[in-house]
């Protein structure tokens, strides 16, 4: 979920960003920021933002060791038992508990 809100958010901040850098440029008018320098410094900066932020919600849908931790009320799937073979790597010691067979 996290994810994806700040995919969207980072579009926004993007397309805000350009339209900012457009008008501090001078190729949008009809407003106060146009042909203002300060505006066609400051769009850029805020167009990149909005790519990191995008791009660090991608990272996060895609990256499943970037989620939240297990237990945490915004993640139940990672609350459910885990199968035996499926240990994330450096897990192992408390992995070892969680698929221990019985003797």
């Amino acid at each position: 979920m996290t994810g994806r809100v700040l995919v969207l958010a980072g579009v926004l901040i993007t397309i805000g960003g350009v339209i900012f850098s457009r008008q501090g440029f001078g190729v949008l008018g009809g407003s106060v920021m146009s042909g203002s320098s300060l505006w066609a410094g400051l769009g850029p900066l805020i167009a990149i933002a909005g790519l990191l932020t995008a791009s660090t919600g991608r990272y996060r849908l895609k990256n499943p060791a970037s989620r939240p931790l297990p237990g945490r009320p915004e993640s139940p799937a990672w609350s459910a038992p885990r199968r035996p073979g499926s240990c994330r790597p450096g897990a192992a010691a408390s992995c070892a508990v969680a698929t221990a067979s019985p003797a």
